[in-house]
């Protein structure tokens, strides 16, 4: 099984902020802060930030979907709300 996701984050500065906002809403809190990542989860880092500052710009359809485990439809809808709240765009509400 997978053990942890990274991905990649051009402002590691500020994009901390907006994953500890939305995370929180599925339990998951900001456990380690190093040099260039950021890692968050339960009891251990599960989600990791990298600063890629020159990384490249991914499209809509480049077939990345990381999905993150939640408690129930409520969690999920808090998840988007937050994200939505936060700056986040979607490509449609919360679905099975």
């Amino acid at each position: 099984m997978i053990d942890h996701v990274s991905i990649g984050v051009r402002d590691l500065a500020t994009s901390p902020r907006f994953y500890e906002t939305v995370l929180a809403t599925i339990g998951l809190t900001m456990l380690v802060e190093r040099i260039g990542t950021v890692g968050f989860g339960k009891t251990y880092p599960e989600f990791w930030l990298n600063a890629r500052p020159n990384g490249p710009v991914t499209t809509d359809n480049s077939g990345t979907h990381v999905c993150l485990r939640a408690r129930g439809r409520e969690a999920v809808e808090k998840f988007h709300a937050a994200a939505l709240a936060a700056g986040a765009t979607d490509d449609g509400a919360p679905r099975i």
